[in-house]
């Protein structure tokens, strides 16, 4: 059987002459396919020790006494606007004995370089709560950090909810002041209730408005090291087969040009 006036046999019969060639090609890209990746992440982890290529991660979500006497869409608009403000940032990382932050002193910081396209910090909504996103280096002490953020960020909604709270404290105690044709007594008087008693306990801080939904923690070294060493095998493998087709060809190129010479 022929293909293009070559044989199997021909193809074969270089691939066989020539085996040294391609199999020490492929033998030696696998070679330092292996070095590359055992050693490049190891080393490139190395130099990031100051580098804010981490991230560090804060779930926290509103306790469900504050979601029973605040409407949902209020409290996201105080949540986002609590742990987004520039000045608890600057009370966590104080508390957390931080005085510079990505090169920059802390008293520098303001909201344009926190919220920018590329800034340092960033705020996911998710149907369990929020995340808390932030860029850090090894070094940083985020576990410090978020503690001071979500004390401070109590702090703060606090003074946000208080009012609110007391509203829904005077409602309940004028029910019958109010009209609301929209509903039965005993259903509009069961949900005044209930707003009644949680923002009665919020008053008196039986619980907070936040609270972490599990421990923060940092985007580990061994972890990063895996995702890179995953990252380099891909395209290692990938550079290995094309050394061993251009190997292969390179096969056939020299057979080539030797015919040729014999037959000149």
């Amino acid at each position: 059987m022929k293909m293009d006036d070559l044989s199997i046999l021909d193809i074969l019969s270089v691939l066989l002459r020539h085996r040294k060639i391609i199999l020490g090609t492929l033998l030696a890209s696998l070679f330092l396919s292996v070095c590359a990746v055992l050693f490049i992440p190891r080393n490139y982890l190395k130099g990031i020790d100051n580098d804010y290529s981490l991230s560090g991660l804060a779930q926290l979500d509103s306790t469900p006494g504050v979601q029973t006497f605040v409407d949902s869409r209020t409290l996201d608009n105080y949540i986002v606007r609590t742990i987004t403000d520039p000045g608890i940032f600057i009370g966590a990382l104080k508390s957390a004995k931080i005085q510079t932050y990505a090169g920059i002193n802390i008293n520098n910081f303001d909201k344009t370089i926190l919220h920018n396209k590329n800034g340092l910090l960033r705020v996911e909504k998710e149907q369990e709560g929020y995340n808390l996103i932030l860029k850090v280096s090894k070094s940083f002490d985020f576990d410090s950090f978020s503690i001071g953020m979500i004390t401070l960020s109590n702090k703060r909604m606090e003074e946000l909810l208080i009012p609110y709270a007391e509203e829904k404290i005077w409602e309940f105690e004028n029910i019958t002041l109010r009209d609301f044709p929209e509903a039965p007594y005993e259903e509009r008087f069961s949900k005044s209730y209930n707003r009644y008693l949680a923002a009665s306990g919020f008053l008196v801080r039986k619980y907070p408005s936040l609270t972490m939904l599990q421990s923060s923690y940092t985007l580990m070294e061994t972890a990063l090291e895996d995702d890179l060493r995953t990252i380099i095998m891909r395209k290692a493998l990938v550079l290995s087969f094309f050394a061993f087709v251009l190997s292969v060809f390179f096969a056939f190129l020299l057979d080539w040009v030797t015919r040729n010479r014999e037959k000149v």
